[in-house]
């Protein structure tokens, strides 16, 4: 009898852990993403003017990829939070020369020319950017006439055709 509980104790033992081992779920692998997903943590390609540039009458523009600081000088003229950029070409449909892009900025410091910027959105569009014997040049313009409130409504709104780009900068220098 010791020897038929013993073993009935073995089996039931045995037989506990087997279900017990099916019981517990296996850690469960991650999918695999697709080619074509990107992590949402991958930032987006940098926007192609970043840098600090120099007009040839003294304006200066900084891009740091999320901001805009326009000034002369030692002014700040004003600044800006880039709120979505294209570097292959501007908006609306129109059409620029040689390498163009556009930013859409909403003004965080208003333009001491133009207080009512603050908080707007506007257009920055940039045409014949280059790079020559490591030397880096651009031609750029922000938008010029009634300010946005939205970025929509500004993609959709500055453009040549409303006459908002009468002026582009002349060669700014990459410094």
């Amino acid at each position: 009898m010791k020897h038929i509980v013993k073993v009935l104790f073995i089996c039931f033992s045995i037989g506990f852990l087997l279900v017990s081992c099916e019981m517990i779920p296996a850690e469960e692998t991650p999918p695999t993403p697709s080619p074509t997903a990107t992590p949402l943590s991958t930032p987006e390609p940098d926007i192609e003017i970043t840098g600090d540039w120099l007009d040839s009458l003294g304006g200066t523009l900084s891009v740091d990829g999320a901001t805009m600081t326009s000034g002369y000088g030692d002014t700040v003229t004003w600044v800006a939070d880039i709120t979505t950029y294209n570097n292959d070409s501007w908006n609306a449909g129109e059409a620029g020369a040689g390498d163009c892009g556009y930013a859409v900025i909403r003004y965080t410091q208003a333009s001491i020319y133009a207080p009512q910027s603050q908080d707007k959105y506007m257009v920055l569009r940039w045409q014949n950017f280059t790079e020559s014997e490591g030397e880096m040049t651009v031609s750029y313009s922000e938008g010029y006439g009634d300010y946005f409130d939205d970025e929509e409504s500004a993609r959709a709104g500055a453009t040549n055709a409303a006459g908002y780009f009468t002026f582009f900068t002349d060669g700014a220098v990459r410094q």
